[in-house]
Formats: structure tokens, C-alpha cells, sequence
């Protein structure tokens, strides 16, 4: 059973989503990599993230970040989905793979020069 507070905080977030996109002309998707890219920031897992997003036949990415410190460099693809109610919202093995595998063809892709 889902909490009344997830599903609060759900529909909160997803306001915030429609709203920003809507006053940046955004897309709904572009917005919430911003405001998850914001989030990791705040807790340290990530420097600053750089939104790009790009989409081709088996590729995606919508932002990456480099850590100077670590020498990290990030590729971060994300799988929005635009629904309010978390128990409808539910992500599988296999939308985490097929992502994976998506930014991953981009990643060879560009080492390339493809």
C-alpha cells in the first residue's frame, strides 16, 4: 500500500513539473532531469548536471556532468514517466535495461566518432 504522503508528494512534484515546463515552454521530461539532476546536486552525488537531451534509433541521453575532483564523467538518461498515481508508475528490470542499453550504444557511439 502506497502512503497518502508519496502519493501528496507524487502529485506535488508533477504540479511543479506541469507548471515549470509550461512557463519555459519545456518539454514535461526535460524539467524533471532538471529538477533530479537539482536533488543529487543537493545531496553531493553529482556536480553540476549539464541537461542535453538527444535522442536517435537506440540512443538517448538527457544530461551528463563531470566531476573534476573524481575525474568522473556521467551520462545520465532518464525514463519519465508523466503519471500522478505511483502504483501506476511502477519501473521494471527491463525499462532499466533497455535505458542502460540505450545510452550505452550512445556512449559507443560517440567514443567512435560514429
Amino acid at each position: 500500500m502506497i502512503s497518502d504522503e508519496i502519493t501528496e508528494f507524487s502529485r506535488t512534484f508533477h504540479d511543479e513539473i506541469r507548471a515549470e515546463a509550461h512557463a519555459f515552454e519545456a518539454l514535461r521530461e526535460e524539467v524533471f532531469v532538471q529538477k533530479m539532476g537539482d536533488i543529487l546536486e543537493d545531496y553531493g552525488e553529482i556536480e553540476t548536471l549539464v541537461p542535453c537531451s538527444y535522442r536517435a534509433s537506440g540512443m538517448k541521453v538527457d544530461g551528463y556532468c563531470y566531476d573534476d575532483e573524481f575525474k568522473d564523467f556521467i551520462l545520465v538518461a532518464s525514463y519519465f514517466l508523466d503519471e500522478i498515481e505511483p502504483s501506476k508508475s511502477k519501473v521494471t528490470n527491463s525499462d532499466v535495461s533497455r535505458e542502460m542499453k540505450r545510452i550505452t550504444t550512445f556512449l559507443e557511439k560517440c567514443l567512435k566518432g560514429a
